[in-house]
């Protein structure tokens, strides 16, 4: 059921972001401009915030989808590589 549930969130937001392709750049690009003008530093704190829940959610859904289809020692080797594998900031 989560599996089918993390698909479905990525089918629906990579619609989504390509039918809003050519608009998004601009209207982010207008909606900061705004929110810079009126000191609004908590609207610009909550955008990249959001953003890094919503890819948390979406990784916690392919996690628990994973170790419901695999075997759970399989599923913690899996992640502790990709953790390790993944750049630093």
């Amino acid at each position: 059921m989560a599996t089918l549930l993390a698909a479905v969130v990525l089918t629906w937001m990579i619609i989504r972001v390509k039918s809003q392709a050519r608009h998004m750049r601009g209207h982010l690009e207008v909606q900061m401009e705004q929110e810079t003008a009126g000191d609004s530093t908590l609207a610009l704190a909550a955008i990249p915030f959001l953003t890094v829940v919503r890819e948390g959610l979406e990784t916690a859904l392919f996690l628990v989808g994973a170790s419901k289809t695999a075997i759970p020692v399989d599923t913690t080797i899996g992640v502790t590589l990709w953790v390790w594998q993944r750049p630093l900031p």
